[in-house]
């Protein structure tokens, strides 16, 4: 009879851990499934954005060009969802392998307590009747073994109370797990239909870039044009930079703007307070736009249509949609506001300390001159070109270095 409690007692303690180890596991399932849920959130609304962009670009007479770079990094996004929904969809399969283990311990023990219980009662039956408790108390050799056993009958009896509600509460640990089991299938299930769909999205974006490259390989001449059109305006671009960056970091005791001989551009006399580095922090810069994608990145790199030309970017051009808002990536002070010839809108220059951001293809422009700004202020509004692109270009300099404003910019 003995031997029975204790089993009883290591069976209850076995179901015990099981219950707790099965606990543990919920837990960090539901950290990586929250983490997972995250990353498709972002990528789901940088899904929709793009929509909108692309959107409004088939409605307007665009160039094939731009819509192309929208196609491709909406495909580029599509694929990174479809990734981020085959790991949601592993991470379910591997939460059901090891909750369907759970579940067949969770069997094995309830079995075990069961059986146990059942041998405790039959045991109880033909030991514990009414007369044979009393000859087993009264049968004592002294009253400290009469103590002793009436202390092991009211610990047997609670023996049996443990027991029941053991087998009630893996009972209830076994429903609540198939209940949980269900669910997790039906979010897989749900997972997988919308890979579906999201996975035939691609393919038609993959259709659309084959027709855009196919169409601008039959404008090869205009695309040089407008090529050789963009260096130039971008070589004024590059030059007035230069020539504000220098007169800022250089101060020149005069108090009259002055026009750039060559470019015929306005560039303000510099100020004898020169602003503080403050929040120009590398990797923690704000993103200009509220909306949009890197279209054209910094640096050299492969125009995407025709072969073997190189083209050359002192900074990246963002995507966005007609008259986004552009905001200051840091605090600082607007040196320069500059009209570019050859290229739409106008220019604003920002001084962060040695630093400096300019901001390219803007109009309605919110600040003057000297001005200080916080980041995050509004300074401007991207300009629709006459082909109806929308595209805002950031460059940042380091005295009269050209900086990588991704690499600057905080992670999206």
């Amino acid at each position: 009879m003995r031997n029975k409690l204790v089993g009883s007692f290591l069976s209850l303690i076995l179901a015990i851990f099981i219950i707790a180890t099965n606990t543990l596991f919920a837990q960090q399932g539901t950290y990586n499934k929250k983490n997972l849920e995250k990353e498709k959130k972002e990528k789901l609304a940088k899904i929709r954005q793009n929509d909108l962009i692309l959107k409004e670009i088939s409605q307007k007479k665009v160039n094939n060009l731009s819509k192309l770079h929208v196609v491709r990094e909406q495909m580029n996004v599509q694929k990174k969802f479809i990734q981020t929904l085959k790991e949601q969809i592993a991470d379910i399969d591997e939460n059901l392998n090891k909750k369907q283990k759970i579940l067949q311990e969770l069997q094995a023990e309830l079995k075990a307590l069961k059986k146990e219980y059942a041998s405790m009662i039959y045991a109880l039956a033909k030991t514990h009747s009414a007369y044979k408790k009393m000859l087993y108390l009264f049968s004592s050799e002294s009253f400290n073994q009469l103590y002793k056993r009436l202390l092991y009958l009211a610990q047997y009896q609670e023996a049996r109370k443990r027991q029941v509600q053991g087998i009630q509460k893996l009972s209830q640990e076994i429903e609540a797990e198939r209940k949980e089991q269900e669910k997790m299938r039906a979010e897989k299930q749900a997972l997988l239909n919308e890979k579906l769909g999201i996975t035939q999205s691609l393919k038609n974006l993959e259709e659309s870039n084959s027709l855009l490259v196919k169409q601008l390989s039959a404008e090869e001449l205009k695309l040089k044009a407008e090529i050789d059109k963009d260096k130039k305006a971008l070589a004024q671009l590059d030059q007035a930079i230069s020539q504000m960056v220098q007169r800022e970091l250089v101060p020149i005791p005069s108090s009259d703007s002055q026009k750039d001989k060559e470019t015929n551009i306005e560039i303000p006399s510099p100020t004898q307070l020169t602003p503080k580095k403050g929040n120009f922090v590398k990797g923690k810069l704000l993103f200009p736009v509220r909306k949009g994608f890197v279209a054209i990145p910094f640096g050299k790199y492969e125009h995407p249509v025709l072969q073997g030309v190189t083209i050359e970017s002192n900074g990246i051009e963002i995507q966005t949609q007609p008259n986004e808002p552009v905001y200051a990536v840091a605090d600082g002070k607007v040196t320069a506001i500059a009209k570019i010839p050859g290229m739409v809108g106008q220019v604003i220059m920002i001084q962060h300390g040695s630093f400096f951001s300019v901001y390219a293809k803007v109009h309605n422009i919110r600040v003057g001159i000297g001005q200080y700004v916080k980041g995050g202020q509004c300074l401007a509004y991207v300009v629709i070109d006459e082909q109806g692109d929308s595209k805002l270009q950031l460059q940042l300099w380091h005295q009269h270095e050209k900086l990588n404003p991704e690499v600057w910019l905080a992670p999206r």
